[in-house]
This record gives structure tokens, C-alpha cells and sequence, in this order.
């Protein structure tokens, strides 16, 4: 990985882009239909490389056609004709079981609370 691709951070607008794209492009209208929210965003450091993460909240119905879409994607145009790719690292059926960073159990705590109410 470059020294350009690792300050390089995906803001929330450009991962919805690109999730809306891959369903759309993979699954047409059915894709486009998904209904996805983004939780959270975040750059952290996996392994050796830095890697732009997107929490995505997703129902368990569309679950298979939304991992397929973002799994199978490339897109060259969001960021500056760099190939932009996404794999899924981890699902659960259970918001409580996400894993996450030290540093993201605030954000992860508070959408506890929100969801409780």
C-alpha cells in the first residue's frame, strides 16, 4: 500500500455511494431496494496496513444479496481513478456481539442506548 493510500480516508458520503452502487450494479432495482444505514466509519490499523472501515447495519433478509454486492464491487470512479473495493470482516445477529476497537466502544455504547429506547 502506498504512502497516498494510507492518509487516504473514506468519508460516509463515498461508502454510501459505493454500497448504493454495488447493490445497484450486482442486483439491480432488487439491489437499489436494500435498506442499509451506516453506523459508523473509521480508519484503524489492521495487521501492517491502515484500512478504512464501515460499520453498516443491514436486516437479516437482505443479509446474502447485500454481502454479495459490496464483495464482488470494484469501483474506479469514486476516488480519483483508484480501484475502491470492500470485503465484509465480521456479521452477527446480535448488535451486543460486534467487535470492536478500544477506541469505538463509545460510538458502539451510545447506539446500544438508542436502540434500547
Amino acid at each position: 500500500m502506498s504512502k497516498e493510500d494510507q492518509d487516504l480516508v473514506i468519508d460516509e458520503i463515498t461508502w454510501k455511494q459505493f454500497i448504493i452502487q454495488a447493490l445497484g450494479k450486482t442486483h439491480g432495482l432488487f439491489g437499489q431496494g436494500v435498506e442499509q444505514k451506516i453506523l459508523n466509519t473509521k480508519k484503524i490499523l489492521i495487521s501492517d496496513d491502515y484500512m478504512n472501515i464501515a460499520y453498516v447495519l443491514v436486516s437479516k433478509i437482505d443479509d446474502k444479496v447485500f454481502g454479495n454486492a459490496v464483495n464482488s464491487y470494484i469501483n474506479y470512479t469514486l476516488i480519483e481513478d483508484k480501484p475502491l473495493m470492500c470485503s465484509v470482516l465480521q456479521k452477527t445477529d446480535e448488535f451486543e456481539k460486534l467487535e470492536v476497537n478500544k477506541e469505538e466502544t463509545l460510538w458502539k455504547k451510545k447506539l446500544l442506548e438508542q436502540l434500547e429506547q
